[in-house]
């Protein structure tokens, strides 16, 4: 890992690795937060509820990821260092917490009707992402900590040590959490998964979510110089590699046989005809607004008495 960074240096220095590291931290902030104002600005059923929304956060959580990435370029006795750290710290907890809240939704959406099944099914995968990778950059930002502040001065001279030591606790507990989403995902997957080639982008959930728990493995069984964890994650690396492989075969069949990115003339008219409605009745409501009846804030004001009124 050391050599590859090393020649990630020949390639791209430090003011290479920070440009692109504000420029990521820019785009994902104009995406995210308009998706995220758009989404709420209509209700949404919880019976109908996904973790998928969660992705509208997804990348604003993983700039703590991308910080610690470029932690290893840039160095540590700069200014800059520390702007990064903090950046990644910042941005990561704003995009873990909201995501936790999606799985809480998630959770209740269970308990009142059960797991997900057909289409939905690989969607329970994407909770196991929040929790992952939030445990693989806390530890792995406290690591950078503990030179960054020493280096620069920063707190106390055992602020680093302090911080990284935190971390790593809080990184094992969020693993947990990670770890049990994964099981509790995964034994009642088979049974209740769509099998049909048509649902085949959904099961690319299995993917990209669960790399962080499973980076996670390496980076604590490193910590603790546990070698089961380290067999693990080989194992995990290559069933995830598999999967991929599988997947991504399993694509191109569905896509030369005409299962996705086409649809049936029928879907197509009713699309349409939907989508015409739904312009007529926006048009229908702007030409005939509601009439909103006044409020007052203490009583109507007097009206005067008709000259034929009785009283």
């Amino acid at each position: 890992m050391d050599n590859q960074y090393s020649e990630w240096k020949n390639v791209c220095g430090p003011k290479c690795a920070e440009g692109l590291f504000w420029f990521y931290v820019a785009v994902s902030a104009a995406t995210c937060l308009p998706m995220l104002i758009l989404w709420f600005d209509h209700p949404h059923p919880l019976s109908e509820f996904s973790p998928i929304y969660a992705f509208l956060i997804f990348p604003l959580m993983l700039t703590g990821v991308v910080a610690f990435n470029v932690l290893k370029v840039v160095p540590h006795d700069t200014r800059n260092s520390v702007h990064i750290l903090f950046t990644g710290c910042f941005f990561q907890g704003l995009g873990s917490f909201m995501t936790f809240f999606y799985i809480c939704i998630y959770i209740l959406r269970i308990i009142m009707g059960g797991v997900l099944k057909n289409r939905e099914a690989t969607g329970a995968f994407i909770v196991c992402g929040p929790p992952g990778f939030t445990a693989l950059a806390i530890i792995k930002l406290g690591a950078d900590a503990r030179d960054i502040l020493t280096n620069n001065d920063l707190i106390s001279p055992v602020a680093g040590e302090v911080w990284y030591a935190g971390s790593i606790m809080g990184g094992i507990m969020l693993y947990g959490l990670a770890v049990f989403l994964f099981v509790f995902s995964a034994v009642p997957w088979w049974f209740n998964v769509s099998k049909h080639l048509h649902d085949i982008l959904g099961l690319w959930a299995l993917t990209f979510p669960n790399v962080g728990w499973i980076l996670a493995t390496r980076v604590i069984g490193d910590i603790f110089h546990f070698k089961a964890f380290k067999i693990i994650h080989i194992i995990l690396c290559v069933c995830l590699g598999l999967t991929w492989i599988v997947l991504f075969v399993l694509t191109l069949i569905a896509f030369k046989r005409g299962y996705i990115l086409e649809s049936d003339p029928e879907d197509v008219l009713k699309d349409a005809i939907y989508n015409r409605r739904v312009a007529h009745a926006g048009e229908v409501e702007k030409s005939n607004p509601p009439q909103i009846p006044p409020i007052f804030l203490f009583h109507e004001p007097h009206q005067p008495r008709r000259a034929d009124s009785p009283v």
